[in-house]
């Protein structure tokens, strides 16, 4: 197919805004809110990498693990899901957390309740400004993210790429 084919082609398939089949209007909504949101988890990703990263520098103090077991999950061949809840002090007040990293943890569900058994003396690095944020390994980089991370940022590629493929094809003016 010739350049001036392929130009009288497009030329041709071009929808009047205005008088845009409900499919398309339904489209063009479609691509924009999975833009929104993935945008929103994708932020939300590189929010928590930050907190992950600023953690590296938090205060530590001492903290005891007041329950850890595994959790059923229903996905095939998984041990399970580690529940892990400590308690620490900062100052005169008490708190419970359960994060143990950020993202996803380097050890197994198994190695990780083991390595956190119930009434085991854990270091908890915490927030200084909000000591009710802690985590008992800090740190964290972009491979530790999880799927969500990464399925947000190609998800948001591809509506990208929906948008910028439909916008040309839709006549603005009548």
């Amino acid at each position: 197919m010739t350049s001036d084919m392929w130009k009288s082609n497009a030329t041709r398939s071009k929808v009047s805004f205005q008088s845009a089949p409900i499919p398309i209007l339904l489209g063009i909504g479609v691509l924009s809110l999975c833009t929104l949101s993935s945008a929103g988890f994708a932020a939300q990703g590189v929010r928590d990498l930050l907190t992950a990263r600023e953690s590296e520098g938090w205060p530590a103090t001492r903290g005891i693990v007041v329950a850890s077991s595994l959790r059923e999950t229903s996905v095939p061949f998984s041990a399970g899901s580690p529940s892990i809840r400590y308690r620490y002090q900062v100052g005169p007040r008490t708190y419970e957390a359960v994060r143990v990293t950020f993202g996803r943890a380097s050890a197994s569900s198994l190695e990780l309740v083991n390595k956190y058994r119930t009434g085991s003396e854990v270091g908890v690095h915490y927030h200084a400004q909000h000591p009710g944020h802690a985590v008992l390994e800090p740190g964290g980089s972009m491979l530790g993210m999880g799927a969500a991370f990464y399925v947000s940022i190609v998800s948001l590629l591809a509506t990208a790429a929906g948008v910028i493929w439909i916008i040309p094809r839709i006549s603005w003016k009548e």
